[in-house]
């Protein structure tokens, strides 16, 4: 298989790859300029990914990275649940009261 002179790192090369040169060149342009126009590597790819494969994937990638947030915060967690219980604790209430 011809190998393919990739973006990055001098002399890297991807073997067997289909490459996108219009998005390589992009992405060696981004990361040339000076001030970054990304505040974390992170957000570069999150960037890349919701421009190549679209708002839902965006979307789904929010959610996700939402979900793992909240269950890897303890802070965040415990406020979530002490909120449903407050909630829970509300309709219970009203329910009572209702009969």
């Amino acid at each position: 298989m011809p190998k393919i002179k990739g973006g990055g790192k001098k002399g890297s090369t991807l073997v067997g790859c289909k490459v996108n040169e219009e998005l390589l060149n992009k992405i060696d342009t981004m990361l040339d300029q000076e001030p970054a126009p990304y505040a974390s590597r992170a957000e570069f790819v999150y960037t890349l990914i919701a421009e190549y494969f679209g708002k839902d994937e965006q979307r789904k990638l929010e959610k996700e990275a939402l979900i793992v947030f909240i269950k890897t915060d303890p802070d965040i967690a415990d406020a979530i649940r002490e909120r449903a219980l407050a909630i829970l604790s509300e309709d219970l209430k009203s329910a009572t009261q209702d009969e």
